[in-house]
């Protein structure tokens, strides 16, 4: 052998050995470069699979918690809507039962066919009331009352659909109710039961929920007459604190239906109102077990685990998610209380609906890995049969080949096992960068796509986040706007400037998490009062303590920053020392650290000043806000305060000059007639504070003839007072006229009242009255006729005992019915019996419980000054009725007048 063939032997060996060792190291790096690719991209698969699909829930229930905080929030103002509407009723209802005088009565129609208009108030009657009118007037008057809410309900049923009910329901018996009417609709049914007046609406479960309760309140779902589900907002009104009836508005199911009917939410989404036993109230699912059935079931008490542990902390209200299962499928549940009805709102959207888009991504990915690994097979087959081919041809290059080769194929399997590997650690930004040309670069090429779809999927996921703090900020706004709704209806409710300001301080302080509130306005001196106060628990008024805060080098130094900034914060009392120390020293000792003030103006002049001490440090800045925004409608009020303080000193002025002018008309100069030694006559009138219509009055119809009136008319004010000098002079023209048509004969008093009755009809728009006694003595023989038009009863004094002078026939008062027919009565009197004459402010007159002095008193104590003068029989009387009022206001004229006869010496 030569050496040349030995060193081939020797090379060609070499080479041999070189390349097996070569070719072995390189089939075992690609072997276990595809087991690390196919490995990690396994793993990159189920890590992004289970990342999504706890990303997905966690999302879900956050957005399902979100809405459901936000129709929660939507319900709860909705029945607050409608409360708020009930109690409006309620409180109309007690203004008519205790404010009587000024309210006229009205009548309502009795519905008597089943078509109705709707918007239009009808009234209905208890079995047995309405048989009861004809005998009892105070019923009916009292019902003809209660008939001025006609107005209200009719006008609140306008914003309500067909099946609501706005009504009025009485103790006494009377039910007043006005429908509402959905769009395109003209008519609505009555039902049955209360056509054929069968209907008791006191044994209603609304009914007795609000009596029950004693405030405002949320009926439970009950049946209607018809056989649907309804539910009422009801609350209760009282008559001098005593219970008299129920108002409210009525909703049905289907309207309750809309309540918690999304229809942005998908078709299988469901959702549901769990009342305080467990039962389904409302819900947008028709059938299955959370639809609204009539026999609720409870569903703490269901089957399902998961789902009655839920329905456990709904009605314990809680808040919160679970997974749950609903009639055999699973789904996930947001819940969410709903405070002020004491119910919980839940929704639900299907288990499916959520990870089927995660298990489409996980398909994706391991649909990608499995191609990944037959990629890997296939080009690791492809390189053995490269490597022998090589070998074949070209042995002599086949060390540097086969190095390179192996190198140049195994750095961009190693690349994109890299990439694959950072991927799968969740940077979605990673972009793998193999330009090889063949199946590596398609492989890297899914990948990347792979992590493009990722990332978006993601993003979509992030919108869904950001989707749900938009829909935080909106709950925070609408919070904003319920707080400012709150003190615009403070500021438009019509009542007392200072109960307007004073509920305001409170409910400012109570908002804002405030220890003080107040508001102070300037005086004529440049001195500002501390007119309102509201303080915190434990905290001290300073009330006393500011009664004057000093104009200069204090409040100059706040309206200078009012004109710069709107409002004044101080963070730091401390820090504020600087900026002005007569403030700091006024503030110091206070115990105040921290406040927002903004200024009261009117027509750009600062008035005064209101803020709040001590409020939490991170809400200032909102606080800022919203007092700026207050400032208007507060120093609205303030003005119209004061507005109202002058108008009530001039109307008090007028009033006083009326009442003197009143005063005068009536005969006031004792004793009367005193050349008469037949007749001992004395009155008195004592005007409550506004202008009344007590009128007395006596005169001679001739020589032998005396004339005594008392009347008490309608109403207060100038009205009463006017229709009072009209009643006045038409009464005694018409004794004077009917005395002289008589000449000589018996005239007939009771035409006279019955001719002045018809003066008084006429042109009567105001539909006032007057009652009145009226009496004639013949002083030579002692007769006495009299005519009663509604009148008090007189009491007549005779052997020593006063007693009252009964009628058989009550006629009613002047000015009402045209064609009333009145009834002359008479009496003979003997020397020494005495007439007293009094209106309803003696027996009417109140103590401060609100007890009244009544008849029988008024006997009692004029039996104990029988045999007194006419004179000190009306003292005593007064005396006697001040006593039993006390402190109380007198609210109403007090007319008296006591005739004695001694007949002819």
């Amino acid at each position: 052998m030569t050496i040349q063939r030995k060193i081939l032997l020797l090379v060609i060996g070499t080479g041999i050995i070189y390349f097996l060792i070569l070719g072995a190291l390189s089939f075992m790096g690609m072997l276990q470069a595809e087991n690390d690719a196919i490995e990690k991209g396994n793993e990159m698969g189920v890590t992004v699979g289970k990342f999504s699909e706890d990303y997905a829930v966690r999302a879900t229930n956050e957005q399902l918690f979100s809405r459901a905080q936000e129709t929660a929030l939507r319900m709860e103002q909705k029945f607050n809507f409608v409360l708020d509407d009930a109690k409006n009723i309620a409180k109309m209802a007690e203004k008519f039962l205790n404010n009587r005088e000024s309210y006229l009565p009205k009548y309502l129609d009795e519905p008597t066919d089943p078509y109705l208009f709707a918007h239009k108030a009808y009234i209905y009657y208890n079995p047995g009331v309405r048989e009861r009118l004809a005998a009892e007037p105070a019923l009916q008057e009292r019902f003809a009352l209660l008939s001025n809410i006609r107005d209200t309900i009719e006008f609140l049923s306008n914003f309500y659909p067909s099946g609501s009910v706005c009504y009025l329901a009485a103790e006494d018996g009377c039910f007043i109710r006005a429908d509402g009417l959905s769009a395109g609709q003209e008519m609505v049914v009555c039902d049955q039961p209360i056509l054929e007046r069968r209907y008791d609406f006191k044994a209603r479960p609304w009914y007795i929920k609000g009596k029950q309760a004693g405030k405002p309140v949320v009926s439970d779902l009950y049946g209607s007459m018809n056989g649907s589900s309804e539910i009422s907002c009801v609350a209760p009104y009282y008559e001098n604190g005593n219970f008299a009836g129920v108002a409210g508005i009525t909703i049905t199911l289907d309207a309750l239906h809309e309540f918690v009917h999304n229809r942005e939410a998908d078709d299988k989404d469901i959702n549901f109102v769990l009342d305080k036993e467990g039962q389904v109230i409302m819900s947008s699912q028709r059938n299955g077990m959370l639809s609204v059935s009539n026999k609720p079931l409870d569903l703490r008490q269901t089957a399902e685990a998961d789902l009655a542990q839920a329905a456990v902390e709904m009605t314990a209200g809680k808040s919160g998610t679970a997974l749950v299962t609903v009639d055999g499928e699973k789904f996930y549940l947001a819940y969410v209380p709903i405070p002020s009805m004491g119910w919980s709102f839940g929704t639900l959207t299907e288990q499916e609906a959520v990870v089927a888009p995660v298990r489409d991504i996980k398909a994706t990915v391991d649909q990608s890995s499995a191609e990944f690994a037959a990629a890997m097979s296939k080009l690791f087959r492809q390189n053995i049969l490269r490597m022998g081919a090589l070998l074949l041809v070209i042995f002599g290059l086949l060390v540097l080949l086969s190095s390179k080769a192996a190198q140049k194929f195994v750095q961009p399997i190693l690349a994109l096992t890299e990439g694959v590997r950072e991927i799968a650690k969740g940077n979605l930004d990673k972009h793998i960068e193999v330009r090889t040309g063949d199946e590596i670069e398609e492989l890297a090429d899914t990948v990347n796509s792979m992590s493009r779809d990722l990332k978006t999927y993601i993003e979509n996921l992030a919108r869904s986040a950001a989707e749900k703090e938009r829909l935080a900020a909106s709950m925070a706004l609408a919070e904003r706007d319920r707080f400012v709704n709150k003190l615009l209806k403070y500021s438009m409710s019509g009542e007392n400037p200072d109960k307007v300001l004073k509920q305001m301080m409170e409910y400012l302080g109570h908002e804002l998490e405030a220890e003080r509130t107040y508001i102070f306005e300037e005086l004529r001196d440049h001195h500002f009062a501390n007119t309102y106060e509201w303080c915190d628990e434990d905290i001290t008024s300073e009330i006393d303590n500011l009664q004057h805060l000093p104009y200069e080098g204090v409040v100059d130094v706040w309206y200078e920053e009012y004109q710069k900034s709107g409002c004044v914060i101080i963070y730091d009392l401390e820090e504020y020392r600087c900026i002005s120390e007569g403030m700091y020293q006024v503030l110091k000792p206070q115990g105040i650290h921290s406040l927002v003030t903004a200024p009261l103006a009117i027509d750009g002049k600062y008035i005064g000043f209101f803020g709040v001490d001590n409020p939490p440090p991170e809400k200032i800045k909102a606080i800022a806000e919203t007092l700026k925004l207050m400032a208007y409608f507060i120093s609205t009020i303030v003005r119209q305060k004061q507005h109202l303080a002058q108008e009530a000193e001039r109307i008090e002025k007028e009033l006083d000059g009326a009442r003197k002018i009143q005063a005068s008309m009536l005969p006031n100069i004792f004793p009367a007639y005193p050349e008469r030694g037949e007749i001992d006559l004395y009155a008195a009138m004592y005007p409550a504070r506004e202008v009344g219509g007590d009128f007395y009055d006596f005169y001679l119809l001739d020589n032998r003839h005396l004339a005594v009136t008392i009347a008490d008319v309608s109403g207060k004010g100038v009205p009463a007072s006017l229709f009072m000098v009209i009643s006045k002079t038409i009464l005694k023209n018409e004794a004077l006229v009917a005395m002289g048509e008589a000449a000589g004969a018996e005239t007939d008093w009771s035409q006279v009242m019955e001719r002045a009755n018809r003066k008084l009809c006429e042109n009567n728009d105001e539909l006032m009255f007057v009652t009145v006694f009226f009496g004639v003595l013949d002083m030579d023989t002692g007769e006495f006729i009299y005519v009663n038009g509604g009148h008090n009863p007189p009491l007549w004094c005779h052997d020593g005992k006063f007693a009252y002078l009964r009628m058989e026939k009550k006629s009613n008062m002047l000015g009402v019915i045209e064609e009333e027919r009145y009834h002359a009565y008479r009496l003979t009197l003997v020397p020494g019996d005495k007439i007293f004459l009094y209106t309803d402010g003696v027996t009417e007159a109140m103590d401060a419980s609100g007890a009244m002095y009544s008849e029988g008193r008024l006997l009692e104590r004029l039996n104990a000054c029988c045999e007194s003068s006419v004179q000190k029989i009306l003292a005593g009387v007064k005396a006697d009725v001040s006593s039993f009022a006390g402190d109380a206001e007198q609210s109403d004229d007090i007319t008296m007048l006591a005739l004695a006869y001694r007949g002819r010496a």
